[in-house]
C-alpha cells in the first residue's frame, strides 16, 4: 500500500486558515511527479484532492487564470482517477 502526503483541510485540522498555496503547490506538484513515474488510483486520487483544496483557498478568488488553469486541471485528472481500474470519485 503506498501512502499518500496530504495536507489536512483547515476546518478539520482545527486551524483558523488553510494551508498556504504554495504548500498546496509543492505537493500538488510531487503527487503530480510520482504518478507520472508510477502510475496509481491512490496518486490520482490525491492531485484531484489537492486541486479542490487549491481551487478552494482564498488566494484563488481573484486570480482568474490561475482558477480556470487549475479547473482543467481537476477536470482531466478527475477522468484519469476514474479510469484507474473503474475506480469511482465521490464529488
Amino acid at each position: 500500500m503506498q501512502a499518500m502526503l496530504t495536507l489536512p483541510e483547515a476546518a478539520a485540522a482545527g486551524l483558523d486558515r488553510p494551508p498556504r498555496r504554495d504548500l498546496l503547490e509543492a505537493v500538488l506538484l510531487y503527487l503530480m511527479t510520482r504518478h507520472t513515474l508510477q502510475p496509481s488510483p491512490g496518486l490520482a486520487r490525491g492531485v484531484v484532492h489537492h486541486l479542490r483544496l487549491l481551487l478552494a483557498h482564498p488566494d484563488l478568488q481573484h486570480t482568474p487564470v490561475d482558477r480556470s488553469a487549475y479547473e482543467t486541471l481537476l477536470r482531466d485528472w478527475i477522468l484519469l482517477a476514474c479510469d484507474h481500474r473503474g475506480n469511482q470519485l465521490s464529488h
